[in-house]
């Protein structure tokens, strides 16, 4: 009888001392506890309404490629806007006048970059600007465009003469009294405005004034080739110098 009690003393003694944990120290992570899902991330346009231009800061690689298939962008009028605190892209370029078109804008290399946010939210007259590169949508930024720009043109800048082939379009004439005669618009989905003139022939007298004139406010379609400055006065701040016009 006495050994039973004492071998049920030991069998007791036993399983208490493996019942308790060890003093102060986790217990060691099990498969089922460990995280096996990794935690969600917000993406960066779900939360946004499909019929408004996409505005915040974009965490994502961005495209600062030129692109083959974007729109070639020769001296565009236009100025840039900041987005509001915690948007989803910093800044925009509005093109001028006001409804041609608004999408996101970003410098080739960081010191275009600078040019640009220097332009942002500035008063006139000094908040316009010309901008050359490239035009490219279906991407990620304001609007679902952005102008890669490759060169920028503001202030008292005058730009060098840069050749003008085949542009199609059409020239309207301004209302009397308007500083400017005429203007001449690309065809297209971005019906970009600049100014026009006729080359001077060497007797120095204009070779296409006539051309011109009689081409004004008909609605026809022309071809025209030619050089193009921009910074001097002139529609839009750039002139079209015609050497070459034809109607389509």
């Amino acid at each position: 009888m006495f050994q039973r009690v004492k071998f049920l003393l030991f069998v007791a003694l036993t399983l208490a001392i493996f019942a308790v944990p060890s003093c102060g120290k986790p217990l060691p992570e099990t498969p089922d506890t460990k995280e096996t899902e990794p935690k969600a991330s917000p993406s960066p346009i779900s939360s946004i309404d499909e019929d408004e231009p996409p505005v915040g800061e974009y965490e994502g690689e961005r495209t600062i490629e030129p692109s083959e298939t974007g729109v070639p962008v020769v001296g565009w009028l236009g100025y840039v806007l900041s987005t509001s605190f915690g948007a989803q892209f910093d800044d925009y370029v509005v093109l001028d006048p006001e409804g041609t078109g608004e999408f996101g804008i970003e410098g080739a290399d960081e010191t275009i970059e600078l040019k640009i946010v220097e332009l942002r939210d500035k008063d006139e007259p000094g908040k316009y600007a010309h901008f050359w590169g490239k035009l490219m949508c279906e991407v990620i930024d304001y609007g679902g465009c952005q102008l890669l720009v490759t060169r920028v043109r503001s202030g008292i800048e005058i730009t060098d003469p840069e050749p003008v082939e085949g542009w199609e379009g059409k020239i309207y004439s301004f209302e009397f009294g308007m500083q400017f005669d005429d203007y001449f618009i690309l065809e297209g989905e971005f019906p970009i405005r600049f100014g026009i003139e006729s080359m001077f022939g060497e007797d120095g007298m204009p070779l296409f004034t006539d051309e011109i004139e009689n081409i004004r406010d008909t609605n026809r379609v022309v071809i025209i080739s030619g050089q193009l400055i921009c910074g001097i006065p002139d529609a839009y701040g750039c002139q079209i110098l015609v050497s070459n016009i034809k109607a389509k």
